[in-house]
C-alpha cells in the first residue's frame, strides 16, 4: 500500500525481515535516520519470528540481477 525500500507504492506487496534480531533493530533505526527521526520514535516496536518455506527467492546480491 504505502510501498518500501524495494516495492514502490501500490506495485507489490513485500515483507521485510532478517535472519537476526539485532539486523531487524538496526534496520529499524537506520530507517528513522533516513527520515531525521529520534532513534526513540522507532519504539514500542513489535518483533515477530517466523518460519518459512520458500519456492523461489531473488537474490539481490547476486551481480547478475
Amino acid at each position: 500500500m504505502y510501498g518500501g525500500r524495494w516495492n514502490a507504492p501500490g506495485t507489490f506487496p513485500a515483507m521485510y525481515g532478517s535472519l537476526s534480531s539485532i539486523t531487524a533493530l538496526e534496520g529499524a533505526t537506520a530507517q528513522a535516520h533516513y527520515y531525521g527521526l529520534g532513534e526513540h520514535t522507532i519504539f514500542p516496536r513489535i518483533f515477530i519470528a517466523l518460519h518459512v518455506s520458500l519456492n523461489e527467492a531473488l537474490d539481490l546480491t547476486a551481480g547478475s540481477v
